[in-house]
């Protein structure tokens, strides 16, 4: 977790920095600035720890870079990302653009044809233009600072009890707000469809190529099912997804 980290990272600069880094006025400001820098630089220690190389030109990258251009949305690169011959799988890393990373691996790009590998690019997309990643970095700062905030008021040591507060929170809202906001990227191809196809048979594709049961759900994510299920009930109600949007926004603020 991104606060367990700057927590680690506080806890040697203590070390290093004497009294004053410990004071108890500076804890939470500076905890909170190793948790942002940690959360801005993780595209870049990712890219270095993931294999991974930069995709070829060709009819793809050009695909995909004119789908980014249309949204007004910029990549740093587009990569391929080596995750095993049977991972079919797309993801973006990167809050801010010269650090903003799409990844895709081979098998995806292998299975699926040129209107299932869009529909899948403006699902990623869409996680960009719902702002999602932003979202996930004001969760990681709220449970954060609310862990410190709280410790700091009982006049305990942050170190552990911040930590069994960032593991509860992840535990429960963050599965809650990660399965919806992948929803919220769901509708968003599904608005492509169209022009492309149809987003929910990309999905019970992609669990068949992953072989990922339809009822599986992690963490994360909700099963294919659910997922499915979703885009049917949204149809083509306008209103629907307007009170789908609506609800996220009332759960992130």
């Amino acid at each position: 977790l991104p606060y367990l980290m700057g927590q680690l990272l506080y806890e040697g600069a203590c070390l290093l920095g004497g009294d004053f880094l410990s004071l108890p006025s500076l804890t939470f400001p500076v905890s909170l600035g190793l948790m942002t820098l940690i959360v801005l630089l993780i595209p870049a220690a990712a890219r270095l720890m993931i294999p991974t190389r930069p995709m070829d030109a060709g009819p793809l990258r050009e695909m995909f870079s004119s789908q980014m251009s249309d949204l007004g949305i910029s990549f740093s690169n587009i990569l391929l990302w080596n995750a095993g011959p049977t991972q079919a799988n797309a993801a973006v890393l990167g809050m801010l653009s010269p650090l903003r990373y799409l990844l895709v691996t081979r098998p995806l790009l292998e299975q699926f044809n040129m209107e299932e590998l869009s529909l899948i690019l403006w699902h990623e997309l869409g996680h960009v233009f719902h702002r999602h990643l932003w979202i996930y970095y004001l969760f990681f700062m709220a449970t954060g600072g609310a862990s410190i905030l709280i410790c700091e008021a009982l006049s305990l040591h942050p170190t552990w009890w911040t930590s069994l507060g960032s593991i509860l929170a992840w535990g429960a809202l963050f599965s809650v707000l990660s399965r919806n906001l992948e929803k919220q990227a769901d509708l968003f191809a599904q608005g492509r469809e169209r022009q492309s196809g149809d987003y929910a048979q990309v999905l019970m594709k992609l669990a068949a190529i992953s072989g990922i049961p339809v009822g599986f759900r992690s963490l994360t994510h909700g099963s294919i099912q659910s997922r499915v299920s979703a885009l049917k009930g949204f149809g083509s109600s306008a209103h629907k997804a307007f009170r789908f949007h609506r609800r996220i926004r009332a759960f992130v603020f």
